[in-house]
């Protein structure tokens, strides 16, 4: 079907995690670069319709290699599960997908009332309740200490629209993607990262914020750079100098080291980029770990 975006919603969610960077112009987005697939699921004309298409969705990005989803959707507050939703996610877990998800805008808690998909026990699911520039849990934002995960920005979130104009949103669908954005920017950085990892990293590199404790499972706030620094911990290989000054028929030499506790059975791709004003060329480095008897 179309994906071209009807309410602005997902644009905004889109602009939120990868708007384009260093043009001059409105946003920036949480990850440089990504790539993003549209994936609409309004235009239905019931819930089982709905979850029908959340399903297909869902299957689709899998499918197709998406390892993180933004999920800037819910069922309801205090609808019923839907074992065909709760299978697909379990599925996408299995395939190693991350399923970011937001907690809902009623006010309620979501230990005692289900908001799903937030609420699904899956260890691929990884549920983002909404904060305020003053770290308060927004007015709106659902909560749970069992069922939601971290927090971040969602209160008059500036991002993008459709017909290249910009708007401010609020929501924990606006948290969401600051989260999934992270999740992005976390995988370009270091591509071998788990779904599991990813989460992991996520939830215990926020900030802590003595307001959200109680109130979420971490009582975090997301903290993007350090995430980043725990992510560099999962490197399995770096160079002994990052940049190197090469003179006009000369040569340099680099030495490349290998992380024998992040290394595995399998194929490892580096790119080894070179650059001389307009010129650039990136070498790709393939390292294979072989079973060896």
């Amino acid at each position: 079907g179309d994906p071209m975006d009807t309410y602005g919603h997902g644009t905004h969610c889109a602009g939120t995690i990868g708007a384009e960077a260093r043009n001059g112009y409105g946003v920036v987005g949480v990850s440089w670069g990504p790539r993003i697939m549209a994936l609409k699921l309004d235009g239905v004309s019931s819930l089982s319709a709905f979850v029908s298409a959340a399903v297909e969705a869902l299957d689709y990005a899998v499918t197709m290699g998406a390892k993180i989803s933004s999920n800037s959707w819910g069922l309801g507050y205090g609808e019923s599960s839907s074992a065909a939703l709760d299978a697909a996610i379990a599925a996408a877990g299995e395939a190693g997908h991350l399923f970011v998800c937001a907690a809902g805008n009623d006010y309620g808690d979501n230990d005692e009332s289900s908001m799903f998909p937030c609420t699904y026990e899956h260890e691929n699911v990884l549920c983002v309740a909404a904060t305020n520039s003053d770290d308060d849990l927004a007015s709106f934002s659902n909560w749970g200490y069992t069922t939601v995960d971290i927090a971040a920005p969602g209160v008059d979130i500036l991002s993008t629209v459709p017909g290249g104009y910009y708007d401010v949103y609020s929501g924990t669908s606006m948290a969401t993607p600051h989260v999934a954005g992270a999740a992005a920017l976390m995988l370009d950085y270091v591509p071998q990262l788990t779904s599991a990892q990813l989460k992991e990293i996520l939830m215990e590199s926020g900030d802590t914020i003595a307001k959200l404790g109680g109130w979420i499972a971490t009582g975090k706030r997301l903290n993007i750079h350090k995430a980043l620094i725990e992510t560099r911990k999962h490197l399995w290989a770096r160079l002994d100098d990052t940049y190197i000054m090469v003179p006009p028929n000369g040569e340099a030499t680099t030495r490349f080291f290998l992380r024998s506790d992040q290394i595995d059975l399998g194929e490892y791709r580096a790119l080894l980029a070179f650059s001389s004003g307009a010129f650039s060329r990136s070498i790709p480095v393939v390292f294979t770990v072989h079973e060896y008897n």
